[in-house]
């Protein structure tokens, strides 16, 4: 599959404290929900349904269309998503210290439907098309395939993944299930699709830090009085090498030299690539760096 990856060229280490990203992988990252009448109880079994709303994510305003690959027990089926226009949103995330805000770019649902009643593991983009971005330059790029996500046999995502704390993640805007759609509203059938599972040791991994670098305590902050006991979350780029193309402040620490210091780390430390059905895939690995006083 030819590969795309959008990015500036920039010297990691010599980053400013960042919020946002330069690099992405694909035109969007898709997002599954199944369709429900009630709110379903936290951490219940999602029972099947014949209907999901579908969510694409971007880092900036445009229009996509394109193909998007949902895993069931099934089997494989596409989706052949219309033109859908990414708005602002922000989302609301808790990690293990503080509450904190992120800007994206989200759609509304595009909701689908299926022949029978099944359960959606996951879904990823097969392929995408945009027209109104003028950040990343994917206009000029046509149609352009995507790699599987790493988790593409397991749930699905569309976000760094969270720090390992069962309270941590995104917290607003809720979409772990989508209202019914109103009256009238067009269900996109979804088709049989026909994805060859390769044979190999490790099909599927996550992207993973073979060798961490410490976040320096930034000595200016100790001289400071400055004493407290703070995190940074980095999203790091990892290209399907394991080459650091970006890495980006996700949730900042409150102190700007924290922030720096944990782009550094992240950025002088090594990584393995995520894989899918078999072949390294490019993708975004959380680096957490939590900072303690001497």
């Amino acid at each position: 599959m030819k590969r795309y990856v959008v990015l500036f060229l920039v010297a990691v280490t010599s980053l400013a404290a960042r919020a946002n990203a330069e690099v992405e992988y694909c035109p969007a990252l898709v997002h599954v929900a199944p369709v429900a009448v009630a709110t379903p109880v936290p951490g219940a079994t999602a029972s099947p349904t014949t209907d999901f709303g579908l969510r694409l994510q971007a880092e900036s305003a445009r229009t996509v269309s394109g193909v998007v690959a949902m895993h069931a027990p099934d089997g494989w089926y596409q989706v052949s998503i219309p033109p859908t226009k990414l708005l602002p949103v922000v989302q609301t995330w808790r990690s293990s210290f503080s509450t904190y805000t992120r800007n994206v770019y989200e759609s509304s649902p595009v909701y689908v439907r299926f022949a029978k009643p099944i359960t959606v593991a996951s879904a990823f983009m097969l392929q995408a098309t945009t027209s109104g971005e003028n950040v990343f330059g994917w206009d000029k790029r046509g149609t352009v395939p995507c790699d599987a996500e790493p988790d593409a046999l397991d749930a699905p995502t569309a976000k760094p993944q969270p720090v390992p704390n069962s309270t941590d993640g995104l917290i607003h805007p809720n979409h772990e299930v989508e209202h019914a759609p109103p009256i009238g509203t067009p269900m996109i059938v979804s088709q049989r699709l026909s994805l060859q599972m390769p044979v190999c040791n490790v099909p599927f991994a996550s992207a993973r830090a073979t060798k961490v670098a410490v976040p320096v305590y930034p000595p200016s902050l100790a001289r400071d009085g400055d004493l407290t006991r703070r995190e940074a979350l980095i999203a790091v780029a990892i290209s399907a090498s394991g080459i650091v193309d970006d890495a980006w402040v996700f949730e900042s620490s409150g102190r700007r030299a924290m922030d720096v210091s944990a782009l550094q780390a992240a950025a002088a430390s090594t990584y393995a690539p995520g894989r899918a059905f078999c072949q390294n895939v490019p993708g975004i690995y959380t680096f957490h760096a939590d900072f303690y006083p001497n």
